[in-house]
């Protein structure tokens, strides 16, 4: 119980600095001064029950977070980290996966391009692995959004290379992902919302026999929101590629749960 443990203890750390008034006191200061450093941070924590093929998965959780870590004004540089913790049948950590992001970013136009370097890494509790499993990209992604009326969309589209000597036991070659939000904002505290994600990544054969695979994810649920935080009840579909860190192989689930997050 080590691993979810530590997770949580940091998550919850992390949760009151960034709620905390020396952050926002020192986000207000930092604004004042040039770069700005620490201008803005969200940290979410989400759980799922999982439902599909995989008996010994029932239940995932996620931790994600997002900060600005300096701000040159046309250029910020994020950093963004993801802890996630799959359960098995008897709800003890089956296993976890680390992973990190630095994107430089810049505002042209109506929307951010970045520059992108990505780390995964995954580990077994109480099981043996076959070495190390983890995997680094790098590539580029563009974000933006639109608004009209109480509708609001938000896409984000993203291509990683997977060089051969920074991926390890994975077959990875490189891949293209795409991300889609709609949201009604039917009142300043309650919206619904429905997500759509596509990613296809291109394999190399020599490792698992496979030429490429396909994930995807739908996803809708109903949001809330409260004195800086926001709450989303959720349902959907996942088709995921390699759920279990061993297992070169697509697994469809169907998932509902709850999502919870904090930002300045």
């Amino acid at each position: 119980m080590q691993i979810p443990v530590r997770a949580a203890v940091l998550g919850a750390w992390l949760s009151l600095v960034a709620g905390s008034p020396a952050f926002a006191q020192a986000d207000h200061a930092n604004r004042d001064s040039w770069p700005h450093t620490l201008t803005r941070a969200s940290l979410s924590a989400a759980g799922g029950f999982l439902r599909g093929p995989v008996d010994d998965m029932p239940l995932g959780v996620q931790f994600r977070g997002d900060v600005d870590l300096v701000d040159f004004d046309r250029v910020r540089v994020p950093f963004e980290f993801s802890f996630d913790v799959a359960f098995n049948d008897r709800y003890n950590p089956r296993h976890a996966d680390y992973g990190f992001t630095f994107a430089p970013t810049t505002r042209v136009r109506r929307a951010d391009l970045s520059v992108v370097y990505h780390h995964t890494s995954r580990h077994l509790h109480d099981q043996e692995r076959p070495g190390p499993i983890s995997w680094d990209g790098f590539g580029i992604r563009a974000a933006t959004a639109a608004q009209s009326g109480r509708w609001r969309w938000e896409g984000r589209a993203e291509s990683l290379v997977y060089p051969e000597g920074r991926r390890r036991y994975v077959d990875y070659r490189w891949d293209a992902k795409t991300e889609n939000r709609v949201i009604d904002r039917v009142s300043p505290r309650w919206a619904y919302y429905a997500d759509g994600t596509l990613r296809e990544v291109w394999c190399d054969p020599s490792v698992a026999g496979r030429a490429g695979a396909t994930a995807a994810r739908v996803e809708a649920g109903l949001v809330l929101g409260y004195r800086g935080g926001v709450g989303e009840a959720f349902i959907g579909w996942d088709r995921q590629i390699d759920p279990l860190p061993t297992d070169h192989r697509v697994v469809n689930f169907f998932v509902f749960g709850g999502r919870f997050t904090v930002s300045r």
